[in-house]
């Protein structure tokens, strides 16, 4: 199977799922990727989540 076919396919079967099954999907990949991260990752993460605007700042 093409990378595209594979692609297409994935997101029909998004498309099938319930609400509250995406946000139970997103949230499950947010959690799984973050086991990746170290320490000074998740600090900066956590520090943007919180406040965002003021961490662009000069």
């Amino acid at each position: 199977m093409k990378s595209n076919d594979l692609q297409k396919q994935h997101f029909k079967s998004f498309a099938k799922l319930s609400l509250s099954e995406r946000i139970s999907w997103a949230l499950g990949q947010g959690w799984f990727l973050a086991g990746f991260m170290d320490e000074k990752a998740k600090r900066i993460n956590r520090k943007l989540r919180r406040d965002g605007k003021k961490y662009f700042k000069a």
